[in-house]
């Protein structure tokens, strides 16, 4: 099944490891199957639900596993079918929130505190196995994932090494501007253009006239793009 997944372009691929950690052995055989077909270990994702019948603490060494495999993790906070509100925030206040606002599998130990634990400690070895090429996760990652997602959102490939756009003061004020324009795009659906092959220069001009046609307020503080008359 996988060599035939393979011939047929299947991208995405997901395993579920809903269970407990004594299927450990069956994630390996599958995941080892999908490599000899061809994938790579990254592009494979392990499906696991979190805040539910699984304590925290296993969930834990489920993330080692996947940390030895070199595989991604696509982490799903569990609600029952019968709750009717949802009122969880990715970014809650340093008081975080309480099973009112959303729902929480107290009986097998989940807090808001492990929920956000968890997805955080998901998210940092997600950055570790696309990016880091075997090194720690550290906030510049992170910092580099989120420019990687403002490329791909404008079709303009991967970006410089997160330590190049640090000492190039041109290139950090382009990311502030594809991001600003990016948030316009998603808040009113619009659909971004294809930005691919445009030098920095004619990609600066090219924001900047797109910045004018949302009556975008941009402020432009690099002096080589002040230079360039085209502010708005």
């Amino acid at each position: 099944m996988a060599i035939l997944l393979k011939k047929a372009r299947f991208s995405n691929i997901r395993i579920a490891w809903d269970n407990g950690i004594e299927d450990h052995e069956s994630i390996k055989r599958q995941i080892s199957y999908l490599i000899k077909a061809g994938y790579s270990s990254k592009e494979i994702y392990v499906f696991m639900i979190y805040n539910f019948n699984i304590p925290y603490e296993i969930m834990i060494k489920k993330i080692e596993y996947c940390k030895k495999w070199k595989v991604q993790i696509a982490d799903c906070r569990y609600r029952p079918l019968s709750t009717t509100f949802d009122n969880y925030k990715s970014y809650a206040s340093k008081e975080g929130q309480t099973k009112k606002d959303y729902y929480i599998h107290e009986i097998t130990g989940w807090s808001d505190k492990k929920i956000r634990m968890f997805r955080r400690l998901v998210r940092q070895h997600n950055m570790e196995i696309r990016y880091a090429n075997g090194k720690k996760y550290n906030k510049d990652m992170e910092k580099w994932s989120a420019i990687h997602n403002t490329y791909k959102f404008f079709n303009l490939g991967t970006p410089p090494m997160f330590k190049d756009i640090k000492k190039n003061l041109y290139l950090q004020e382009t990311i502030i501007l594809l991001n600003r324009l990016k948030g316009y795009m998603l808040k009113n659906k619009i659909i971004p253009p294809n930005l691919i092959g445009l030098n920095s220069s004619n990609l600066n001009k090219r924001i900047i006239r797109l910045a004018k046609l949302y009556n975008l307020k941009i402020r432009v503080n690099n002096q080589n793009i002040k230079n360039s008359k085209l502010k708005c």
